[in-house]
């Protein structure tokens, strides 16, 4: 049993480096692999200091498209099994090796293959992030962009026990490897926005596996919401992504688990 941890950075250099700290990560026997977008040479020469694998695109791929590509490279290049861990982790997450080792000891002990930590705004672990969710309407889209709703995220102080959810922030989520591959990995047709709710909505239709709370499993979350500054290419693949994610949720509903994608790899 083996952890592996995916990071994609669209200029997070600075992140990665004073942040997360992914050099503590490989200390702890964990491989981890950065795909760098816009190739930095401080980010390379960071990861081939420390033995970290880093991987570069000749143009910008979506968020779903580099933590497939870094699954595909653990597969064929690092020796990951079907019953490893992959773990997606933004590059602006604060999280220690034990945290991530004590995550996967919970989800082997409960049979858990998809979870999500306790998500905090502060290194005090006092300010909840918005990372616990119910599957979204297509109005919700709509009022959380234009009056702040938060009607879709869930309430977790009064959960004190790993608890089935809808979904869960891509920024920090587990998935063992074999349940990963059944689903094909994130469907890349979504760019940076609603992969997570589109990968949990199809691990609970398609393969019958919720996406778990661990609520003892605690990290720091630095999310820059960019599409909540109206910035057109933000707002674009924000709105492209809810549009389609709402269109997966209504095909379901008519035509059941055979409107999903599951593309193998």
């Amino acid at each position: 049993m083996a952890l592996y941890v995916s990071i994609v950075s669209h200029e997070h250099t600075d992140d990665i480096l004073d942040g997360l700290q992914p050099h503590r990560l490989r200390a702890a026997g964990i491989q981890v692999v950065i795909k760098d977008n816009r190739p930095d040479t401080r980010l390379k020469a960071y990861c081939a200091h420390h033995n970290i694998q880093y991987l570069t695109n000749g143009d910008d791929q979506g968020f779903g498209h580099n933590h497939n590509d870094n699954y595909t490279y653990c597969r064929s290049q690092l020796g990951l099994k079907p019953d490893d861990w992959f773990i997606v982790l933004n590059p602006d997450v604060r999280v220690a090796p034990e945290t991530l080792l004590d995550m996967v000891a919970t989800m082997r002990s409960r049979q858990i293959r998809l979870a999500a930590p306790n998500l905090f705004k502060d290194t005090d672990h006092r300010i909840y992030e918005g990372s616990i969710r119910v599957f979204p309407y297509p109005w919700d889209f709509i009022t959380s962009f234009l009056l702040k709703s938060r009607r879709t995220t869930v309430d977790r102080k009064a959960i004190t026990e790993p608890t089935s959810v809808d979904w869960a922030s891509g920024a920090f989520l587990a998935f063992r490897a074999d349940l990963f591959e059944r689903l094909g990995g994130f469907d890349e047709r979504y760019f940076l926005y609603c992969e997570d709710i589109d990968i949990c909505w199809r691990a609970l239709h398609l393969e019958g596996e919720a996406t778990y709370y661990l609520p003892d499993i605690k990290a720091t979350h630095d999310g820059r919401r960019d599409s909540r500054k109206a910035a057109n290419l933000y707002l674009l693949w924000h709105v492209t992504s809810a549009v389609r994610f709402s269109w997966v949720r209504m095909r379901t509903w008519l035509q059941g688990s055979k409107a999903l994608v599951r593309a193998p790899f």
